[in-house]
């Protein structure tokens, strides 16, 4: 989660249709084991501008891995009703 950003995760939940919880932009992994730590990883170091990206796939990242598992990113969205 290195550099993770609030408007990271604002652009990742309005891509799905959600908005950011206002709370918690980088919500807290509990248990490490909760993350299935054979799936491969697919970017790091995403870095995404509100200004310019439409989507996280616009988003600067890195497609060489210098991370593992440990480094995940768990964000949470919220309808956008509950605004």
């Amino acid at each position: 989660n290195h550099g993770w950003t609030k408007e990271n995760s604002m652009l990742v939940c309005m891509s799905l249709g959600f908005i950011h919880d206002p709370n918690e932009y980088l919500y807290p992994i509990i248990n490490i084991n909760q993350t299935n730590t054979n799936d491969p990883i697919i970017w790091n170091e995403v870095d995404c501008d509100l200004y310019q990206d439409q989507s996280i796939e616009q988003c600067r990242k890195e497609t060489v891995h210098t991370c593992d598992h440990a480094d995940d990113v768990w964000i949470k969205c919220l309808p956008s009703s509950w605004a």
